[in-house]
């Protein structure tokens, strides 16, 4: 049986809601909504993502705690985004409301045996991620990152 959401889990979302609404995303979340949404949801990083998946290029990636992934080059990554079921998702369906995670898409033996994790998931040590879509200009995606 699913298990029932308590009042407290409420009331901790609205808290990082009213956070995200005072910052402009343009320049990143203010660093209170990440902390609060890593209170909310236990992750080791949280990141926020804009970028147009078409042309490739990153408007803003910010994560807590920073890693070693944040300094890996690009291309590595767009070099295997097409491919990868769970990155490009939102993209291929137009699906902006689910909130999605590898595991929907791949099982492990099948998520290491994709080139996103050979060539750049994997080398930062991410094994399990979930992934909420947020409204973002034409052409853009706007992604929070569990």
């Amino acid at each position: 049986m699913a298990e029932a959401i308590r009042t407290a889990d409420l009331r901790r979302l609205l808290a990082v809601i009213d956070a995200a609404r005072r910052g402009e995303a343009a320049d990143g979340l203010p660093r209170e909504v990440l902390e609060r949404a890593r209170d909310l949801v236990a992750c080791d990083v949280i990141s926020f993502l804009e970028f147009d998946p078409v042309q490739q290029r990153d408007y803003l990636d910010q994560s807590l705690p920073t890693s070693a992934a944040d300094a890996d080059p690009p291309e590595t990554f767009w070099r295997q985004y097409w491919d990868s079921a769970d990155c490009c998702y939102p993209d291929r369906t137009g699906d902006l409301l689910s909130v999605t995670t590898i595991s929907d898409f791949y099982t492990r033996q099948q998520y290491h045996n994709t080139g996103m994790y050979a060539d750049y998931l994997g080398p930062a040590g991410l094994e399990a991620e979930a992934m909420i879509c947020l409204s973002a200009p034409a052409g853009r995606d706007r992604r929070l990152l569990f």
